[in-house]
């Protein structure tokens, strides 16, 4: 395992943790929380495109879906694969 660098403290991190032990920022590995439900909604819109499709069977358009979602996740493990972002969360004194 490697260490990575904190943007935020410029403390050494090991890869795979999930939280930075100098400033508390969160890590974040892989597809964002966004791209997965997008994927989501849109392997949905094109179950139900394939549904309106006459003399189709309903678990037709069901089976597309959940192919056209399996198929945008591998998409997005290649894709995402080396993402790691550091989230710090700031309060602000009033």
């Amino acid at each position: 395992m490697s260490d990575m660098v904190c943007p935020h403290c410029r403390n050494n991190v090991r890869r795979g943790a999930f939280v930075c032990t100098g400033c508390k920022a969160e890590v974040e590995y892989g597809a964002p929380r966004g791209a997965t439900v997008g994927s989501l909604v849109g392997a949905a819109v094109a179950g139900f495109l394939v549904g309106q499709i006459p003399y189709f069977p309903w678990w037709v358009a069901v089976l597309g879906a959940i192919a056209a979602f399996g198929g945008l996740q591998v998409q997005m493990k290649k894709y995402f694969n080396d993402r790691t972002v550091f989230r710090r969360h700031y309060r602000h004194r009033r």
